[in-house]
């Protein structure tokens, strides 16, 4: 029998190696496509993904994902150094009720980048792009450019506290926020800059988001935004420097203008503000 038994071990050794699940090596880039299915590495372009998703977790820490054409490749979890990069046309819609667009839950020195995608919640979405830490959860840096954030109940939310964030920063370049419910932009407990941005028709309210805010709020004093030629208006209500939060303002215009809560807001003096709460600093 044991002369049986051995061949038999082998044969059952070598058959589960042959029907269990392929792995591969993380790739450095990885691809998705409308025309993309979630199999297999998706490391080039004829074995596109389909869903961002799916291709994050086939990508190394510090690589990139790429859209090759437009389409909606839903909603995404980033916990690790990552850039993805849409197309014209490249979308993250069909979020669930009260969901996220975009959640970030990475580590104090991963670096994120998301760039050229609308990113549109149908007023059914919670945020577009989301940072609020659960455990040890945070960023070293994070880049959203040429991008379009909408119909959420808040646009953009990075809700950190000067624990999490005290190292980490922001930067939002060329990107439309508008017609969220509650909010354009919540900073919290983070510096960074926005420039060239536009956050407009933002704020009102929903049965589904309460009571709405308005534009722009930054909070606690290790917030430092410096907002750089960017546009301001028709929100709900202007922006808001609370907490000892600095709010600096450059070549921007800002009809709805700035109100304090215990917070600062310095002007370059190149600016559209109606309103007298600033300290100007000179023109340049």
């Amino acid at each position: 029998m044991a002369k049986i038994a051995f061949p038999l071990a082998v044969s059952a050794v070598l058959l589960s190696s042959v029907c269990a699940a392929p792995v591969w090596a993380l790739s450095a880039v990885t691809y998705v496509s409308g025309k993309g299915a979630d199999t297999g590495a998706c490391a080039t372009p004829a074995t596109a993904c389909r869903t961002f998703q799916f291709a994050v977790a086939q990508t190394a820490p510090g690589g990139e994902v790429t859209a090759l054409d437009p389409a909606n490749y839903g909603p995404v979890t980033i916990s690790k150094s990552i850039s993805i990069e849409g197309v014209d046309g490249a979308t993250i819609a069909d979020i669930p009720s009260g969901g996220n667009g975009v959640t970030i839950n990475a580590g104090p020195k991963d670096t994120i980048n998301i760039s050229r995608l609308a990113i549109d919640g149908e007023k059914r979405g919670q945020a577009g792009i989301s940072f609020s830490p659960t455990g040890a959860g945070s960023f070293g840096s994070l880049t959203v450019a040429h991008s379009a954030v909408r119909n959420f109940c808040d646009g953009i939310d990075i809700l950190g506290g000067a624990s999490n964030l005290v190292k980490s920063v922001f930067l939002i370049k060329d990107v439309v926020v508008s017609d969220n419910n509650a909010i354009g932009l919540d900073l919290v407990g983070a510096p960074g800059t926005l420039d060239h941005v536009t956050v407009i028709h933002n704020g009102g309210g929903s049965a589904k988001c309460g009571t709405g805010s308005g534009s722009i709020r930054a909070a606690q004093g290790v917030a430092v935004v410096s907002i750089v030629d960017s546009t301001v208006a028709n929100n709900s209500a202007p922006i808001d420097s609370e907490d000892g939060a600095t709010i600096r303002l450059y070549l921007s215009f800002i009809p709805d203008g700035v109100g304090l809560a215990g917070g600062t807001a310095v002007s370059a003096g190149n600016n559209f503000i109606p309103r007298a709460e600033l300290t100007e600093v000179g023109t340049h």
